[in-house]
């Protein structure tokens, strides 16, 4: 399998951001990658798709690999940091009711529209001087009523 995710300019200042105010550690600490996954399990918490206008950047950001965002093809490490694209893929495959183990352009294009939905979220709700651990229980551990 192979993918490239992509984020723009904007989502790139508010992934630093969380990495240097969120994790209140130095960038080099956190890998980006978890504050991408931190975006995928937020965008999971809504119940609509996301919008397809998350395919477009508006400037220039980063590219991500599969192996960096899924950990596609790594063995565990001593942090046990794993692969995690099928989980993911089957995630996102239920989510929008589609086989997306056939089509991985198309499970790169989804992981992407969500990685941004959630780093949108993100930016609306919480801020840099609040306390990030606070806003992610709040944001995904806490029951919320319909």
């Amino acid at each position: 399998m192979a993918g490239e995710i992509y984020t723009d300019a904007q989502d790139e200042e508010l992934i630093q951001s969380i990495r240097l105010y969120g994790f209140n550690t130095p960038q080099k600490q956190v890998p980006k990658w978890t504050v991408l996954r931190i975006a995928l399990a937020q965008s999971l918490q809504i119940a609509i798709l996301p919008d397809n206008s998350l395919d477009r950047l508006e400037s220039r950001g980063s590219e991500y690999r599969l192996e960096q965002v899924t950990g596609f093809g790594q063995t565990p490490d001593e942090l046990g940091c794993r692969d995690l694209t099928d989980a993911i893929c089957a995630l996102l495959s239920v989510f929008h009711n589609e086989n997306l183990f056939k089509d991985d352009k198309r499970f790169c294009q989804l992981l992407q529209r969500h990685i941004r939905r959630g780093l949108q979220e993100i930016r609306l709700k919480w801020r840099s001087d609040d306390d990030f651990y606070d806003y992610l229980y709040q944001a995904l551990f806490v029951l919320k009523t319909f």
